[in-house]
């Protein structure tokens, strides 16, 4: 770790951390027990290393000279008697101090003082009266918004909006935001200073400031798509779709992690995909998108198979016993690989024959034991169902 030179003025002496001695008589020239502000910071200064000498992780160091930096800039704010340039001098020697070995620099200190000390000196300019006009702020100073706009066909519109202030952070806020002045003039003042002060005179549900906002997005706006969760998620099913092999029967789909087609490509008009498909890609990179969510995606998209009705998606199944989910698709809407279509999966156990140990136990006469002994009826198509969130 790189530790930074202490680049503060030759001239500034750190006040002694010396105590009188027994032998010392200790004068005053008045009985005035006010503490100096240098002495506040001195004070500060010395809890802090006893601290940092108990400290056993580099968090808790990191910790504690954070806090001491923010005890020290409200010494220097707050205190009527502190000369504002020679604390500033002081407290940049002793962020040099601080910093000498430590996981945090002395430019990361001098950055949470200037912090701390925007957020006190705002504090302490509205607790003498002074009041910030935030709608001529944003006039003069707003740069732009922008719009981003998802790409989602269902759902509530969900656009977040940029705000590129002069001088200060941006911020990304709703529309139910931005529409609010008091809630806008928090968030704006959260992220600068991770705090914000009250305000007074607000108008709650002024017309005037949505016709105000809505001149700023005329003059200052820019509106951009963004591909949203819902559409995301789609596009990564798709993806999945033409990367599976199509099979002809459903048992196969399922048992070879491929989607089912019941007719003949190029014959087909839907795509019956496996609910473990779905699940892959709603459980790894779409968590934030239900199943529910999805579907109303596909309908609202016109994606759903035209044997389903309404808003339904999942079709249920049962295959030698087992309850199984297909989601039904529009063959228009999906890609798939038609020349890797197959009616049905390759069997195994015929291509490699008999392995040691076979004995046959049905009735095929072969003496081979494979999945012409153990046929079942596949099931059929059955109801519009699947889990309680499709």
């Amino acid at each position: 770790m790189s530790v930074e030179e202490d680049d503060s003025p030759d001239d500034i002496v750190l006040p002694s951390d010396t105590t009188d001695s027994d032998d010392d008589e200790v004068t005053s020239d008045n009985n005035d027990d006010t503490e100096s502000p240098q002495k506040k910071l001195a004070d500060i200064y010395d809890e802090a290393q006893k601290k940092l000498k108990d400290a056993d992780r580099a968090g808790d160091e990191t910790g504690i000279c954070l806090d001491c930096v923010s005890k020290m800039v409200r010494v220097s704010v707050s205190d009527a008697d502190a000369d504002d340039s020679t604390s500033h001098a002081i407290i940049d020697t002793y962020l040099g101090e601080l910093s000498q070995g430590r996981p945090v620099t002395k430019t990361a200190l001098k950055k949470h003082r200037e912090e701390e000390r925007a957020h006190l000196m705002a504090q302490k300019s509205l607790e003498e009266g002074e009041t910030i006009d935030f709608k001529k702020h944003l006039e003069t100073n707003l740069q732009k918004i922008k719009q981003i706009r998802w790409t989602d066909k269902s759902g509530p519109d969900e656009s977040s909006y940029i705000l590129n202030v002069q001088n200060a952070n941006n911020i990304t806020v709703s529309r139910g935001i931005l529409y609010d002045e008091r809630k806008l003039w928090q968030a704006f003042c959260a992220k600068q200073n991770g705090d914000y002060p009250e305000r007074a005179c607000y108008k709650e549900g002024s017309p005037e400031w949505d016709d105000f906002i809505n001149e700023l997005m005329e003059k200052r706006g820019k509106v951009e798509e963004s591909e949203g969760p819902r559409h995301g998620a789609l596009r990564a099913l798709k993806n999945r779709v033409r990367e599976a092999t199509p099979y002809g029967t459903p048992h196969d789909a399922i048992e070879m992690s491929g989607v089912y087609l019941p007719c003949e490509p190029p014959n087909h008009d839907e795509i019956h995909i496996p609910r473990e498909i779905v699940s892959r890609v709603l459980t790894t990179t779409h968590t934030d998108v239900t199943y529910r969510k999805l579907q109303l995606e596909l309908t609202a998209r016109n994606m759903a198979g035209g044997s389903m009705s309404g808003d339904a998606v999942a079709n249920s199944t049962t295959l030698d016993g087992n309850y199984q989910t297909f989601w039904v698709v529009d063959a228009d809407g999906f890609d798939i690989d038609v020349d890797a279509y197959r009616e049905e999966a390759e069997d195994i156990d015929d291509r490699m024959g008999a392995k040691p140990g076979d004995t046959d136990t049905d009735t095929d006469n072969n003496d081979v034991v494979n999945t012409d002994d153990n046929k079942n009826e596949y099931g059929k198509m059955g109801s519009s169902g699947g889990d309680d969130d499709e």
